[in-house]
């Protein structure tokens, strides 16, 4: 039932990312039928000059078993992070952090997938993870020079982990262009 685990091999944004030892370790231990995947912190480690479009990324949850599946589509949102902010280390220079959360109503909807996979026997959901981000540009970038990261800190947890690392801008788009920020 880690379905985190079995979500970063299939995550459609990480094809050709990396992602070490340590943060393997940390995400095998985070079960996400149990755990409080709603809470999860994300953060978009960019480059200045490139920018998330508002409301407009989103990370798809699908939780299957042999008696049906669950699917929640959730739009990131500006995450409240007044107590975590003061413990995140600095981004690296020419970098900056956007940090994200789930809506309330995506929370709930999240929390209702997990209820509806805590029911199924032990053993038999299988999960799947996709992000799909939506950038925007405020200074020249070169998508095929350009990289990013998206990190996570776990529920109860004040640290990042990457779940991408370094991946190339042109990669995550997947070949769309990327737009001039309005």
């Amino acid at each position: 039932m880690r379905f985190l685990t079995i979500a970063l091999s299939l995550l459609a944004l990480a094809a050709c990312s990396t992602l070490n030892i340590d943060t393997a370790q940390r995400l095998h231990a985070l079960d996400a039928v149990i755990d409080d995947i709603a809470s999860l912190l994300i953060a978009l480690d960019l480059p200045y000059g490139l920018a998330p479009l508002e409301d407009a990324s989103t990370v798809s949850f699908l939780a299957r078993s042999p008696a049906g599946e669950r699917h929640v589509s959730a739009t990131l949102v500006r995450a409240d992070v007044e107590d975590l902010a003061g413990t995140l280390p600095p981004p690296s220079p020419s970098r900056v952090y956007f940090l994200f959360g789930f809506s309330d109503a995506d929370k709930v909807a999240l929390r209702d997938m997990q209820a509806w996979a805590r029911t199924q026997p032990r053993g038999s959901v299988t999960s799947v993870v996709g992000f799909a981000p939506r950038f925007c540009k405020t200074a020249p970038i070169d998508p095929d020079r350009t990289a990013l990261s998206v990190l996570i800190a776990l529920p109860g947890d004040t640290s990042l982990a990457p779940l991408i690392d370094r991946q190339k801008l042109g990669e995550a788009l997947g070949g769309k262009p990327l737009e001039q920020c309005s």
